[in-house]
C-alpha cells in the first residue's frame, strides 16, 4: 500500500482485523470515497492517479508522461498502456 500513498488506517479491516483477501483494497477505498472520483486522467496529480483502482505506479508514470505531450481523450488512449481499464473506467474522466 505504500506505493499508492495509503496509510494503514485508511483501509479498514473487514473481519478479525485483517483486510479481506477477496477485496481489492484500492477499490474498497475508492468505493468508500466517491467524493474523490471521477479523476480527470489528463489533469490528475500523481497521488490522485495512484488511487484509481486498476492503475498502478508504472502506468501512472506513463499516463503523466503521455499527458505532457498528448491529451488522452478516450479509453483507447490508455489501452496501449496495457492497463486494466475495465476496473478503472468508472473512476476516471477525460
Amino acid at each position: 500500500m505504500r506505493h499508492y500513498g495509503f496509510k494503514s488506517n485508511q483501509i479498514p479491516p473487514k473481519s478479525k482485523g485483517n483486510i479481506s483477501q477477496g477485496t481489492d483494497p484500492k477499490q474498497a477505498w475508492a468505493d468508500a470515497h466517491p467524493e474523490q472520483f471521477p479523476i480527470n486522467i489528463n489533469r490528475g496529480t500523481k497521488e490522485q492517479l495512484l488511487r484509481i483502482p486498476g492503475i498502478g505506479p508504472t502506468v501512472t508514470n506513463r499516463i503523466i508522461s503521455q499527458c505532457s505531450s498528448t491529451k488522452i481523450e478516450s479509453r483507447d488512449g490508455i489501452s496501449p498502456l496495457k492497463q486494466n481499464i475495465e476496473k478503472a473506467k468508472r473512476y476516471i474522466q477525460y
